[in-house]
């Protein structure tokens, strides 16, 4: 009978962490690199005469493709007219699609933004392979952004593939039924 409760207890924490996987797994936060305009591509002409900078920070849920993203802005050379999540595109590489527009940004110099929309499952695993930046731009000097600064991971804990977690499963009730073989061999009846 210990023999019996004990496997059944092995294959419950088994499936426990083949389903916490999954739980954890659903939600990814993100941040940006200072957001600046010598990551707009193609660099505009009037380059030199920004120092605006930015931050973003966003969420995706990898299941259901939500994604919300705020941040903040200053310095810019004039009011925004567009801040969005766009991708996918890498570092260096763009200009790529609006994927999530912002809902609300301060119609000033300096202020905060922020926003929230659904993506497709491609664009959710470019999110996750840092292929998605976020961008503020203005009129007339920036119309291709002012700043931009690249969406990265900001838990780089790596996720333990499924098959890793199966084998580490199977390697756990394969040793809890040894010891309890064990020790029903050594027990008097």
């Amino acid at each position: 009978m210990d023999v019996v409760k004990g496997f059944v207890g092995v294959v419950v924490i088994s499936f426990i962490l083949l389903a916490g996987r999954s739980v954890c797994a659903a939600t990814r936060s993100f941040n940006t690199t200072t957001m600046t305009v010598a990551r707009v591509v193609p660099l505009p002409a009037q380059a030199g005469i920004s120092h605006a900078t930015g931050i973003c920070n966003a969420t995706l849920n990898d299941q259901t493709g939500e994604v919300s993203f705020s941040g903040s802005f200053a310095g810019l050379n004039a009011p925004p007219t567009a801040v969005h999540v766009r991708g996918p595109a890498g570092e260096g590489a763009g200009p790529a699609p609006v994927i999530v527009p912002a809902s609300t940004f301060t119609a000033a110099v300096s202020g905060t933004f922020s926003g929230s929309g659904t993506v497709t499952p491609d664009l959710v695993s470019a999110m996750i392979s840092g292929l998605a930046y976020c961008e503020v731009r203005d009129t007339p000097n920036f119309p291709s952004g002012e700043v931009r600064g690249q969406l990265v991971s900001a838990s780089p804990v790596p996720a333990v593939p499924p098959w890793a977690l199966a084998i580490l499963s199977m390697t756990l009730v394969g040793g809890a039924v040894r010891v309890l073989r064990e020790r029903a061999l050594r027990s008097p009846i």
